[in-house]
């Protein structure tokens, strides 16, 4: 029988109060302008972008269909569980989960850093966890600790997908193949909808609610993207919280 969202960890992450919150005043994020024009992504374009990117790699969902819906959902819930999984404890260190193209193409990474408590250093630290479309990022944080990288073609990463997919989704991914496409489709499509929504003079914000918040910027008529993990997947992150019991 299928589990439903509600049934699952995933969705006790979400009643987690704001205490129970990572600190984010890390330098890889783009703290949330409250002046921002912020759109939900059913007043862009995405659901229908993802259709038509989907379709010129063959793959087919008709207009009505929910599932690129879920699909989002389930790679943004899978990267975090699977982080949560493989964080490291340490101050001088940092995890990253970095996806490429097929041709070795930088186009996303996610990052988890430990911070100490130096007030209180008995006392437990906190994470940071951030989002980058910009492989300088990760360039600029190995100068100043060790960033142990992980891939989406590990194992670990397409087992934690998997149980995303079933219990987030409700859907099992037919072949790995589809599984890394659906990964390059959703950050692509996320590019393409903030480069068509990019406004001279404004930070334009499009999100997915408990999911995550992509912005762009323009600024000196270079257009400055930017995505920020939502609360519940930064809960995920602090409370090792898993897919199931």
């Amino acid at each position: 029988m299928n589990k439903q969202f509600m049934d699952t960890n995933f969705n006790r992450a979400f009643m987690m109060n704001a205490a129970g919150r990572m600190d984010n005043g890390m330098r890889l994020v783009r703290m949330i302008n409250p002046n921002a024009a912020a759109k939900s992504y059913e007043d862009t374009e995405f659901h229908q972008a993802i259709i038509v990117n989907a379709d010129s790699i063959g793959y087919t969902f008709d207009t009505n269909d929910d599932r690129p819906e879920r699909i989002v959902k389930v790679f943004f819930a899978g990267v975090s569980t699977y982080l949560s999984l493989r964080k490291v404890s340490k101050d001088d260190e940092a995890t990253a989960l970095v996806i490429s193209d097929v041709s070795g193409n930088f186009k996303f990474a996610a990052i988890v850093e430990y911070h100490s408590n130096t007030e209180n250093p008995d006392e437990p630290g906190n994470w940071s966890y951030t989002m980058t479309f910009y492989e300088d990022d990760i360039t600029e944080l190995e100068k100043v600790k060790k960033v142990n990288k992980l891939l989406i073609g590990d194992e670990a990463f397409k087992s934690v997908m998997s149980r995303a997919a079933y219990d987030v989704g409700g859907f099992v991914f037919e072949h790995e193949n589809f599984m890394y496409d659906a990964c390059l489709l959703i950050i692509d499509t996320i590019i393409q909808v903030l480069d068509h929504e990019a406004v001279e003079g404004q930070v334009v914000d499009v999100e997915m609610p408990g999911y995550f918040t992509a912005s762009v910027s323009v600024e000196n008529g270079e257009k400055v993207f930017s995505i920020t993990p939502d609360g519940a997947m930064k809960t995920l992150i602090k409370s090792d919280v898993d897919l199931e019991d």
